[in-house]
């Protein structure tokens, strides 16, 4: 486990950590790598954690007609279904995690990359039995594998939302007086990118705590806080955020058509999250804001969906 201030990330034990996959080898991720140093790590290997040996024979996913799911070892057809469910269910709730970035295709680990087996001998992708329980355990957590998180946008959003969950962590544990608020102004065009409904309410949380928040409180926030992050992502949402952030600045004309032909680049699904936001970094440059610039949702994060250092 690496010590960090940061969020605590549960990763697969074989991206970089063990030699514990099916074949006995150790694979490498350069996001993982990045993240390595901005995290606490923990890793997990279900296979091997719920007793089976490395190498072993590969398995596979098997979808009933009924859509119950079977992992079946390639070799010898051995059922280890029982065996892989008990060990998911009893780990899972004891997790303390911000966010999970498991092995892709795995049948244990894939995050809608694993190919499950129908009965007509074709195949969809679906997730692995460990990854859909703690989906299902914890609805709200940021979870990917490296094939999901090769896109940029689906990038953006996972590191945004872990981030987030860990400073909520950090915070939450100092507790200084104020806190409660400091984190809400950080992150208001975040949440407002998620769920602006969620982000209204929850600054009304945060008014009705003041700079004592008790129990209940903290409570209502956080319930909120992981609704909003479990919000889809749409696109509208995101430019309603930036467009109230661009707000705070005085740019020239040529300046607003290059920001509106991003903006509409965006919207049409050709440039990710960053590239509107990079023209508000620009003009924050020149035009210094200071509630601006302390927006976790305009800084921090464009370094990391470049697979660059240093992380927020």
């Amino acid at each position: 486990m690496s010590q960090s201030m940061g969020p605590r990330l549960l990763v697969s034990r074989c991206l970089g950590f063990a030699p514990c996959r099916y074949d006995g080898r150790q694979l490498q991720c350069e996001l993982v790598d990045a993240l390595r140093p901005h995290c606490e790590i923990l890793t997990i290997c279900p296979e091997v954690d719920a007793g089976l040996q490395t190498p072993r024979p590969p398995m596979n996913i098997h979808r009933c007609a009924h859509g119950a799911i079977q992992l079946i070892q390639a070799t010898d057809q051995r059922d280890l279904t029982a065996q892989l469910s008990e060990f998911a269910t009893t780990s899972i709730p004891g997790l303390d995690i911000d966010g999970a970035f498991l092995k892709a295709k795995s049948p244990s680990c894939g995050v809608d990359s694993t190919p499950h087996h129908l009965p007509d001998t074709t195949t969809v992708r679906d997730s692995g039995l460990f990854a859909s329980h703690l989906r299902q355990y914890f609805p709200w957590l940021p979870l990917g594998d490296e094939v999901g998180l090769e896109d940029p946008e689906t990038r953006h959003h996972f590191l945004a939302r872990l981030f987030c969950l860990g400073r909520w962590r950090h915070s939450h544990q100092e507790e200084l007086p104020g806190w409660l608020e400091h984190f809400h102004r950080r992150h208001k065009y975040l949440l407002m990118a998620y769920d602006p409904k969620r982000q209204k309410e929850l600054g009304a949380v945060v008014a009705a705590a003041g700079r004592h928040p008790d129990a209940s409180h903290i409570n209502a926030y956080e319930y909120g806080l992981r609704g909003a992050l479990q919000a889809p992502v749409t696109r509208g949402r995101v430019i309603n955020a930036i467009q109230h952030m661009a707000g705070y600045f005085q740019p020239s004309k040529q300046e607003k058509e290059a920001f509106a032909t991003a903006l509409r680049a965006y919207q049409s699904g050709t440039v990710h999250t960053e590239v509107p936001l990079e023209h508000l970094r620009d003009w924050n440059t020149r035009q210094p804001n200071a509630y601006i610039e302390e927006q976790h949702f305009l800084m921090g994060l464009s370094a990391v969906c470049r697979n660059d250092s240093p992380l927020p």
